[in-house]
């Protein structure tokens, strides 16, 4: 029999938080789950109505009802941010008790497309500034990070698969991040933030033969020579493309965070970054940059010359590297992909919509202060983009559809009003199910208080949105010849754009 590694259902106790995890290990069972390996326990099983459902929703309710997602057990672990981030060489160099061989610190990333943007603000950077600070001598846990395996050749699936297709839009050497990328995505800026203050500082003559520097930049960038040949090669095309894929860069963030996040991690003297900042950033939109921001002011405020300050500057900085990437882990869970299973664990959208139902009834962190809760905004766009079969088919309706109906909205608010985003996105879904209702029969109608799950995931809207949308399918079916599911969810898209502009144009 396999170890494996499980996370309790809503029948038992639930699993340690990761601020009891120094307290509590994971439990570690004998029993064999269907696909082997490690697994995330399902926590709660939804019946969302009685009409029948989307292709999306049969999809999450015919998933295995066990297990959410499994992983080779040994793969799971603490990491440590050094081991995550720093290349091989350096690791082993600088931390003789990184076990190296099981380090991923190799390792891309990528956020999928029907991930949210990154949407922290201050009250998250805050609370992460403080506790990074503050944990000299234990360390600092910041959650899981959920991820695929790597896909190696032999193991992707046959051309009429669709087990894969959702996992990357670059290529398959890529870990596609499904719960964490919050946090993973901020220490990244603040490593860029470090970087920027090392610059700075006096007499640093830009750094080119500066090892920290020279750190700092491998841990951003797995090229760091192919960074450098872009920026020169690009210094007469100043433009940073929105949603641009650069295959240096360690991190692909979500379509529209990638201008923003490439002109926050380049280097602070290129032409693209300079650019960008003075000629298209917009804090509305690009939170990755304004994110950056902050935490080079609060380096900058740290390494201000003061008469209590007993360091210079730059040991300063290299004690915030060490704290950082010696006293902050992360619980890696590697998810498999590549196995062939049909349940679910490997629907990679399927398991995003279940890890947030898992997280939020049973692992919501204790201090409200250091997430971001997920919506019904949220899970709708997942919903919405969980019709498509194929990358580009996603891709296409969130470009043409999605992009557009959220850009609305941001023009709605106020620079420090962010956190409003999602209300107003939410008040224009409750309108638009309101005016579609209007149009059908009382006998038609939605019945909006029917759903066990209102409050747990997503909120009203989400169940309302939901119902309405598997219902309008039905209707739709009858008139439309020849109809499918992509199609119909490229209908809604295209009526629900067209109400958003008209609602706020009026607004």
């Amino acid at each position: 029999m396999e170890s494996v590694t499980s996370f309790p259902t809503s029948s038992m106790k639930p699993p340690a938080t990761r601020h009891q995890a120094k307290k509590t290990r994971m439990t570690t069972t004998t029993t064999k789950p269907p696909s082997g390996g490690a697994t995330f326990s399902a926590s709660t099983k939804v019946n969302h109505s009685k009409t029948k459902p989307t292709a999306f929703r049969s999809k999450v309710k015919n998933a295995n009802q066990t297990a959410i997602c499994t992983s080779t057990s040994d793969q799971v672990g603490r990491r440590t941010l050094r081991r995550l981030l720093v290349p091989a060489s350096n690791n082993n160099n600088n931390n003789n008790n990184s076990n190296s061989n099981n380090s991923n610190n190799n390792q891309a990333y990528e956020v999928p497309i029907f991930q949210r943007r990154y949407c922290y603000t201050t009250t998250q950077w805050d609370t992460l500034w403080i506790d990074v600070l503050k944990r000299k001598t234990i360390k600092h846990s910041l959650g899981r990070l959920t991820c695929t395996n790597i896909v190696v050749p032999e193991q992707v699936q046959s051309p009429g698969s669709t087990t894969l297709s959702h996992i990357s839009s670059t290529s398959n050497h890529r870990s596609v991040i499904l719960d964490g990328q919050q946090r993973f995505t901020s220490i990244t800026l603040v490593l860029a933030a470090i970087r920027d203050a090392l610059i700075g500082l006096p007499n640093s003559g830009g750094g080119h033969n500066d090892v920290l520097l020279k750190s700092i930049n491998e841990m951003l960038f797995l090229d760091v020579e192919a960074m450098q040949e872009w920026v020169v090669k690009n210094e007469g095309n100043k433009v940073i493309t929105e949603g641009v894929t650069l295959e240096f860069c360690r991190l692909i963030p979500t379509f529209c965070d990638r201008s923003s996040y490439l002109a926050a991690i380049l280097p602070p003297s290129s032409t693209q970054a300079q650019y960008f900042v003075e000629d298209t950033f917009n804090p509305r939109w690009h939170r990755p940059l304004v994110a950056k921001q902050y935490f080079l002011q609060r380096i900058n405020s740290l390494i201000a010359p003061s008469s209590s300050n007993q360091f210079s500057p730059r040991d300063i900085l290299q004690k915030l590297i060490k704290f950082l990437l010696d006293g902050v882990d992360i619980l890696y869970f590697p998810i498999d992909i590549s196995r062939g299973m049909k349940d679910g664990t490997e629907d990679l959208q399927v398991v995003y919509e279940r890890l947030a139902l898992r997280d939020a009834t049973w692992t919501k962190p204790q201090r409200t202060i250091e997430y971001q809760s997920m919506d019904g905004t949220d899970m709708i766009r997942n919903l919405l983009l969980g019709s498509f079969r194929s990358q580009l088919a996603t891709i296409d309706y969130y470009k043409t559809y999605w992009l557009p109906f959220e850009r609305l909205h941001q023009q709605l608010l106020q620079e420090n009003d962010y956190d409003d985003s999602s209300e107003c996105m939410k008040k224009v879904f409750e309108a638009f199910l309101k005016e579609e209702r209007s149009k059908l029969d009382d006998h038609n109608q939605v019945n909006s208080g029917v759903s066990p799950v209102s409050m747990i995931i997503g909120g009203r809207i989400y169940v309302d949105f939901e119902i309405w949308f598997a219902q309008d399918f039905d209707r739709w079916q009858i008139k439309s010849q020849p109809s499918s599911a992509e199609d119909h969810t490229r209908d809604v898209g295209r009526r629900l754009l067209e109400f958003a502009k008209r609602t706020i144009s009026v607004s």
